[in-house]
């Protein structure tokens, strides 16, 4: 599949043109800080063995040169579009993360959720209860919750993006380097 079949597909998950006007913004400054940019998103086939174009039920590619992998010590954002977390489907999962440094060490800044409010479906009591509910269960397990309105997504998505990856920047730690097997650092 060529890269600009995927990338048509990458932006074609995204469940509205505010959500696919933060991904290129949240691409572009992951780009800018000098990281690696991987997305992924579930494939059609909704197969848990995967198919021809997928592995294991997703597809994904790294937004500048498929083919390159991560080198040791660099940054990481993973995308994951449209992602199933329990109950609930989230606009983007996000992760930050370092392949292992020489010395062993991983930076990581856990997993996060980038939510992008569009007024139609986020507006009423109801809805807004629902999000509310939504964001005590993705917290309870784990995840920290970004929201951005798409009134602020369509004024600057730039300055969005910038926001949530400085969020995830500094919220991030760098874990030490596993013993090794006889216990030694």
């Amino acid at each position: 599949m060529s890269t600009a079949t995927l990338e048509a597909e990458m932006f074609a998950v995204c469940g509205s043109p505010i959500e696919q006007s933060m991904l290129r913004a949240i691409m572009a400054e992951g780009h800018r800080l000098g990281w690696f940019v991987s997305v992924n998103w579930l494939c059609p086939c909704k197969r848990a063995d995967g198919c021809l174009e997928c592995t294991w039920g997703f597809r994904g590619c790294s937004t500048r040169d498929p083919e390159r992998a991560p080198a040791p010590g660099e940054t990481t954002l993973v995308l994951h579009l449209q992602w199933e977390v329990g109950p609930h489907r989230v606009d983007f999962l996000v992760r930050v993360d370092n392949e292992p440094a020489a010395d062993g060490s991983i930076w990581t800044a856990g997993q996060y959720v980038i939510e992008c409010d569009g007024h139609e479906a986020h507006s009423t009591r109801e809805q807004r209860t629902a999000d509310a509910q939504r964001d005590r269960y993705l917290v309870e397990h784990g995840y920290r919750v970004l929201r951005f309105t798409g009134s602020e997504i369509w004024r600057n998505a730039a300055q969005c993006a910038s926001e949530a990856l400085r969020i995830l920047q500094v919220r991030g730690h760098r874990h030490p380097a596993p013993p090794t097997e006889r216990g030694e650092l």
